[in-house]
C-alpha cells in the first residue's frame, strides 16, 4: 500500500472504547425535585445546565498507534489507556508510553518509555513524564522525570535534571537538555558533573574520548 502526505494509523488491541459524558455541579437533590415536580408554573425558574457542564470524553483501551510520513513509518507508539475529551481533539493522553522511533531505512533506533505522555492531535509534538527512559541505537541511555520532542525541528529536550550513560562507561549529569531527535548530538545547559571510569588509560591508549 502507498501511503501518501503524513497520515496515522491506529490500530487497537483488545480496545475497550467507549464516551463517557462527565455531569458536574447538579445535585441529586435538584434532579429529584425536576423530576417530582410534574410541571412549572410562569414564576418557576427552571434551571439550565451550562455547556461547560458536560464533557464527553472518548478513552480507549490496550492500543498500538503507528505513524508515518509518506510510507515511512516514524515510530510506533503502545500503551494501555488512552484518554481524550472530544471538544478539545488538540491533544490525547496516553498511559504508559512504550514508543520505538525509526529511521530512515526503517532501523529502529531509539527506545523511549515513560509512565505518561501526551500528544498533540497532528502528532508532531509530544511531551512525556515520570521515570523517563531513552535507550538508543548505540547502547546510550538517557534518564530524566520530563522529556519533550518536536517532530518539525527534529528536536528533543528536557528542563528537568538529566542522566546520560554511555556504551563507554561515562556518566554525565545536568539540568536541561537539547538534543537531537537521534542523540547523535546533545548539550547539558547547567549544573553539569560526570565520572569517567578509566579516563588517564582511555586518553593513553588515544580513545575518542
Amino acid at each position: 500500500m502507498i501511503v501518501t502526505g503524513t497520515e496515522y494509523i491506529v490500530q487497537e488491541i483488545n480496545m475497550r472504547a467507549h464516551i463517557t459524558y462527565c455531569i458536574a455541579g447538579v445535585s441529586a437533590a435538584a434532579i429529584f425535585i425536576l423530576l417530582s415536580a410534574g410541571g412549572c408554573t410562569k414564576k418557576d425558574t427552571i434551571p439550565q445546565a451550562s455547556d461547560s457542564l458536560v464533557v464527553p470524553c472518548q478513552e480507549v483501551g490496550a492500543s498500538t498507534l503507528y505513524a508515518y510520513d509518506g510510507p515511512r513509518l516514524i515510530w510506533i507508539l503502545d500503551s494501555d489507556y488512552s484518554f481524550k475529551t472530544l471538544e478539545d481533539t488538540s491533544s490525547m493522553l496516553v498511559v504508559p508510553v512504550r514508543m520505538s522511533i525509526f529511521d530512515s531505512t526503517g532501523t529502529k533506533t531509539t527506545r523511549v518509555l515513560a509512565d505518561s505522555g501526551r500528544t498533540t492531535k497532528e502528532m508532531e509534538r509530544f511531551f512525556v513524564w515520570g521515570n523517563v527512559y531513552i535507550k538508543n541505537y548505540d547502547g546510550q541511555i538517557i534518564k530524566s522525570q520530563t522529556l519533550w520532542w518536536n517532530k518539525l525541528t527534529r528536536k528533543v529536550g528536557s528542563d528537568d535534571f538529566v542522566e546520560i550513560r554511555t556504551p563507554g562507561g561515562d556518566v554525565l549529569r545536568g539540568k536541561g537538555l537539547d538534543a537531537t531527535e537521534s542523540f547523535s548530538q546533545w548539550t547539558l545547559r547547567e549544573n553539569v558533573s560526570g565520572e569517567f571510569p578509566n579516563f588517564q588509560d582511555r586518553m593513553e591508549e588515544d580513545e575518542e574520548f
